[in-house]
This record gives structure tokens, C-alpha cells and sequence, in this order.
């Protein structure tokens, strides 16, 4: 991706040794300066989400707005209390529900907002799960899409447009439908 596009790693990252990709992205060749666009989940589709989590790993509990997300706490340091007793599908998505709740204000405010022109030094802030520095970051959780233009480094790359979806080892919730879903709308 990075070879095609010309877009470095401190823009699209790429890791060996873990997960580093957290919104797909979509990275379109077009003439000027790189910039995206970011489209985040909205609160419906968000909710919905998190609880697909909460069913899955077997948390009793509904949600149905964004405020009910903060109020999950006791629910997570409930399940983690007993989480040796858990199957490692249920520990694993419980990580990334844990995520969700424990870094709230980090993502929320983007729900249900579009980032128009977002400069090239800023577009790691929202698809990579890591920081240049390898701290986490998680905004890229409401990030349901990035659209990356950016001209491409050989000259008769046309309207060759390049998906990078999160990483194959990622254990997220509905990771493989939303690969599938790639594949098919592209």
C-alpha cells in the first residue's frame, strides 16, 4: 500500500509484529496535496456495535444511547473480575469492548460527524490503532471510513484507487463481514 500510494508510515501505518490498521481506508490517486476525508459511525450504528459485544461475550445488559456507553463500567470490572473463567474469544472481546468504554471521551465526540480535509500529518489520528510512537490511540473507533487522496508516486497510476482494511490478525467483533464487505463494494 505504501509502495503504490507514496504515503509514508507516519500516514497509513504498517507493523510486523501486531494490529496497527483501525479504520479501513480507502486511498484514491488524485492530483495535489494529500488530505482525507473521515466519516464516523453515527450513534445508532455505534450502539448497535457495542452491543453486539455485550451479547456476544454474555454481558446482561441493553444499550440504547451513547450515554448508557460510560455507565458500562461496573459491567467490564464485573467481567473482569472472573475473566480467567472466560473462553479466549470472550477475553479477547472483551478487550476491545473494554475500549469502548474505557476511552469514551476519546472517541465520542466525533460520532455522527464528517472530517472534511484532514491534513496528511493528521490522518494517522484517526485509522491507526497506534501513534507514531506506538502509544494507543482511539479515535479510529468511531471511524467507520477514511477516504486518503494523494497523488501517487508513478505517473500513469490512473483512477487506481487501494482499500486497506484493519489488520488480518485483528480480533474485533464482525471483522471478518466487514472484510467480506470490502471486498464485495470494491
Amino acid at each position: 500500500m505504501q509502495s503504490i500510494s507514496g504515503l509514508r508510515d507516519e500516514v497509513i501505518p504498517a507493523s510486523n509484529g501486531g494490529d496497527c490498521t483501525g479504520a479501513k481506508s480507502v486511498i484514491a490517486n488524485n492530483a495535489g496535496d494529500t488530505y482525507a476525508k473521515v466519516v464516523f459511525y453515527n450513534e445508532v450504528e455505534l450502539i448497535e456495535h457495542i452491543q453486539k459485544y455485550l451479547d456476544t461475550i454474555g454481558i446482561a445488559r441493553h444499550i440504547g444511547s451513547m450515554s448508557q456507553i460510560r455507565g458500562l463500567q461496573d459491567d467490564i470490572n464485573a467481567f473482569a473480575a472472573d475473566l480467567s473463567s472466560k473462553t479466549g474469544k470472550q477475553q479477547s472481546l472483551f478487550q476491545h469492548l473494554r475500549k469502548y468504554v474505557e476511552h469514551y471521551e476519546e472517541y465520542s465526540s466525533y460520532v455522527g460527524t464528517i472530517k472534511d480535509n484532514v491534513s496528511e500529518c493528521d490522518i494517522r489520528n484517526y485509522v491507526a490503532q497506534y501513534d507514531v510512537n506506538m502509544n494507543p490511540t482511539f479515535a479510529f473507533l468511531a471511524v467507520k471510513e477514511v477516504y486518503i487522496y494523494t497523488q501517487f508516486p508513478v505517473n500513469d497510476a490512473g483512477k487506481i484507487v487501494l482499500v486497506d482494511t484493519i489488520g488480518l490478525g485483528d480480533t474485533a467483533l464482525g471483522i471478518r463481514e466487514k472484510m467480506i464487505n470490502t471486498l464485495r463494494d470494491y
